[in-house]
């Protein structure tokens, strides 16, 4: 019936009984009449943050695809983050004007070493590598670039080589973080958080 009635007001673009054009909160449409709302996206409902996964928050920190407001994110963070170990990257976003999300000072990083497992830490110095554009000309392996960008110290880290790394690997597939091995995905999430706590700082350093 729906289909129907949506061809037909194609075809003829005059409201129906079962079809009527509105914005989404107009307070003439029942609550119990099926709306569908065809809009920009700046119109889309706030419920949309329900279907956001980790996957997708993690890619937005570099790709800046998801078209909310960044309040509206940040509030949905500490939901999100509950269902990933409590963690997520939220330092680029975050301005001192949201410090009154309920949630939010938990998800921040406060040091670089935060996000640096033991492991890697004790690990450290048995990798030489100084610099991004170092590691990309001496190893080919996607994993093995990863983890060896991870070793840097945080004085290592060009901001601009990071994130025209993780750049290319969105662009190579937008799903990567989807369609990778676990490896992968485990090395890339934790280089979006590194991009995402030195963001945060540049962006503190520029205010």
């Amino acid at each position: 019936l729906l289909k129907d009635e949506l061809y037909l007001f194609t075809l003829s673009n005059e409201p129906t009984n079962n079809i009527k054009v509105a914005a989404i909160d107009d307070d003439r449409i029942a609550n119990d009449e099926i709306v569908i709302s065809i809009g920009t996206t700046e119109t889309v409902s706030l419920i949309g943050l329900k279907g956001i996964s980790a996957d997708q928050w993690y890619r937005n920190i570099v790709m800046h695809d998801l078209k909310y407001d960044i309040k509206d994110l940040l509030d949905y963070a500490p939901t999100l983050a509950k269902q990933v170990s409590g963690k997520l990257p939220v330092n680029s976003l975050y301005e001192d004007k949201y410090q009154r999300i309920e949630g939010i000072d938990k998800l921040l990083v406060n040091d670089f070493e935060e996000i640096i497992s033991n492991t890697i830490r004790r690990d450290r110095s048995k990798h030489p590598q100084i610099s991004i554009e170092s590691i990309l000309k001496e190893i080919s392996d996607i994993d093995k670039q990863m983890i060896n960008i991870a070793y840097l110290k945080k004085e290592q880290v060009n901001l601009i080589d990071l994130e025209n790394y993780l750049k290319s690997k969105f662009e190579q597939d937008n799903d990567i973080l989807k369609n990778s091995k676990l490896s992968t995905r485990t090395n890339l999430r934790r280089l979006i958080r590194i991009y995402d706590y030195l963001k945060g700082e540049s962006k503190k350093a520029s205010d």
